[in-house]
């Protein structure tokens, strides 16, 4: 009589597991319905305790992701160059100084860090001060070969350009390939706007053309274009009456930059430079390392990466892992830092039983719009992320919220969301990602009706996560029961 209650209580729970499935799948398509008019979607929902599918409509359309393709190279930078990783950027010299002279010259090595900040660069050159160095009679060799191709991946929009989320992905990096100023109005109409740079010792400097306008006679705008001498050439009118504007620019020429700033803190602190400036790779035979900076390691690199969503970040990585991996497999000179790195993600994901199939791949961060991916290959890059390392995944440990963790993305017209919810009682995490491309609101969007559509799709994310969470509450309630 036991076992037959007993059997009888099994069949029970596991009918009302298969409705409480059965409703949460048909309350995810009703959340997806309310999504607006001409939405194309990839989507899906998986339970890795049951290895079942909970919701799958869409989910093998290849669409444009955006920023969370960034798991893809955060999961693989892990895999091959480990937690302890760090970008190096070095001062090195064929032979010793003799008497406070480099005779040979003097080279500086960078390594595409994308976290060097001018003040790095400028206490290694003050190591120089240190070992009693005044006078460097050879070459100034500058290194900035880690990469090779563009700097920029193909398929980012032109107009991105000029901004600092899209700075390019150089072999020598300061301060994030960004430099910012505040354009203030002049108190007469007709009179040149002025331009204050925040640093004007990092010599970067924009060709300024913008004059002040009475509003009445004028609505103002301003335009950025590119320029042979400086970073960029501005133009257009502010208003008399307008508040300061805050410009952040990303640095059009890295190279340019990088021998500027050089410079400038040599004849600041008074080493005097006698031999020219050269940009190119270093011969091997200088390999006395004089001074080097260390990054943080690689955990604290993939906050930025994760957490802050920061496309230089995510693109050195992923050209790091072509130039250190990819390269050893290849031959051929000529592909690209960018196309070396996808080789890597592509195989390394390969060898962990991920299927992206036709998935189109381009960069590291999702910044082009020529990348592709669908809901089920990213849910598999979860999958596998989750059986490598668990919780020990550095972005899952110290999350505030314990009941979900999850990347977004976001560009005009795309919106996404991948990760992991953490129903109570299981040990392991359900997985989704949504992809949804062509959501975007009318083109006459009021600045009112842009934060109104902006904030429904918020609310559509966190209603998923809720769904789903809520859902698994209710069954854990049944399993105990």
């Amino acid at each position: 009589m036991n076992n037959l209650l007993k059997g009888l209580f099994f069949c029970l729970s596991v009918y009302a597991l298969s409705l409480q499935a059965n409703s949460l799948k048909g309350a995810l398509q009703g959340l997806v319905d309310t999504l607006p008019s001409g939405t194309v979607y990839s989507g899906l929902v998986y339970d890795m305790d049951t290895e079942q599918v909970i919701f799958d409509n869409g989910a093998d359309f290849n669409l444009v992701p955006a920023s969370i393709l960034k798991f893809l190279t955060a999961v693989t930078a892990l895999d091959v160059l480990g937690a302890e990783y760090r970008y190096k950027t070095q001062l090195r010299v064929l032979k010793r100084p003799v008497k406070g002279v480099l005779s040979d010259g003097l080279g500086i090595v960078f390594s595409g860090d994308p976290s060097l900040r001018r003040q790095d660069l400028k206490q290694l050159i003050l190591s120089l001060k240190r070992m009693g160095i005044k006078k460097i009679t050879g070459p100034l060799r500058l290194d900035m070969g880690s990469f090779r191709g563009y700097e920029r991946a193909q398929g980012v929009s032109w107009d991105d350009l000029n901004i600092c989320y899209a700075a390019p992905s150089s072999g020598g990096i300061l301060d994030g390939n960004c430099f910012s100023a505040t354009l203030y109005p002049d108190k007469k109409a007709g009179n040149p706007a002025a331009l204050k740079y925040d640093h004007p010792e990092w010599h970067l400097k924009v060709d300024n053309r913008v004059l002040t306008e009475n509003t009445n006679n004028k609505v103002c705008s301003l335009r950025v274009y590119p320029s042979s001498r400086y970073e960029y050439r501005l133009i257009g009118c502010i208003s008399k009456e307008s508040s300061p504007k805050r410009l952040s620019l990303a640095v059009n020429d890295p190279q340019r930059a990088v021998r500027r700033f050089v410079l400038g803190v040599l004849r600041q602190e008074g080493i005097a430079l006698q031999g020219e400036v050269q940009i190119g790779a270093l011969p091997e035979l200088w390999s006395v390392v004089l001074s080097e900076h260390h990054s943080e390691p690689l955990t604290v690199l993939l906050q930025s990466v994760l957490e802050r969503s920061d496309n230089l970040y995510a693109d050195s990585l992923l050209k790091i892992l072509g130039e250190q991996v990819g390269s050893v497999h290849l031959k051929k000179t000529d592909i690209s830092s960018f196309d070396r790195g996808i080789m890597t993600v592509r195989q390394v994901l390969s060898d962990k039983g991920v299927q992206l199939g036709v998935a189109r791949l381009v960069d590291g961060s999702g910044l082009s719009r020529y990348n592709y991916i669908s809901a089920r290959a990213m849910g598999g890059v979860l999958m596998a992320a989750w059986r490598q390392w668990g919780e020990k995944m550095p972005w899952l440990q110290g999350r505030v919220n314990r009941e979900f963790w999850y990347k977004t993305g976001t560009m005009s017209g795309i919106s996404s969301m991948a990760g992991y919810i953490f129903p109570e009682g299981r040990k392991t995490p359900l997985v989704f990602a949504m992809i949804l491309n062509g959501v975007a609101p009318q083109m006459t969007a009021s600045y009112q009706e842009m934060r109104r559509f902006r904030q429904s799709l918020k609310q559509f994310y966190h209603r998923l996560i809720n769904t789903v969470s809520g859902s698994y509450q209710v069954l854990a309630k049944v399993e105990k029961e």
